[in-house]
C-alpha cells in the first residue's frame, strides 16, 4: 500500500540525481511514520470494540488525523470512516488543532 505523498519535496537545482532520490526517500519515510504513530495513537485512545475499525482507515485519512487533539481524534477517525472523508476534509474538521512540532 504506497503512502499518499501530498507535497514530496522538490529537488534542489544543484541537487544530483542520488541526493534528489534520498530526499524523496526520506520523505516516504517521514509520512510511512505518521501513519504507523497515529495508528498506534488511535489504538491507545480508542474503545477496544472499535480498535478493528483501525485497520481500515487509509493513510490518507490518517495523515489528516495527526493534528486532530486526543480528545477529537477518535470520534473525527469515526467520521472520516463513515462519511469516507479525505485528508482535507477530515482537517476542516478539527475544532483545536495540535502542532506537529516534530516535523522535519
Amino acid at each position: 500500500m504506497a503512502v499518499a505523498t501530498p507535497n514530496p519535496p522538490s529537488p534542489a537545482p544543484d541537487d544530483s540525481p542520488e541526493v534528489a532520490e534520498l530526499k524523496r526517500q526520506l520523505h516516504w519515510a517521514y509520512l510511512k511514520i505518521q501513519v504507523l504513530e497515529e495508528r498506534l495513537r488511535l489504538q491507545t485512545l480508542a474503545p477496544a470494540e472499535w480498535r478493528p475499525q483501525i485497520a481500515l482507515l487509509t493513510e490518507d485519512q490518517l495523515i489528516g488525523l495527526r493534528f486532530a487533539p486526543d480528545e477529537e481524534v477518535v470520534a473525527l477517525a469515526k467520521l472520516a470512516l463513515e462519511e469516507h472523508l479525505n485528508r482535507k476534509q477530515i482537517k476542516e474538521r478539527i475544532q483545536n488543532w495540535r502542532a506537529d512540532n516534530w516535523r522535519i
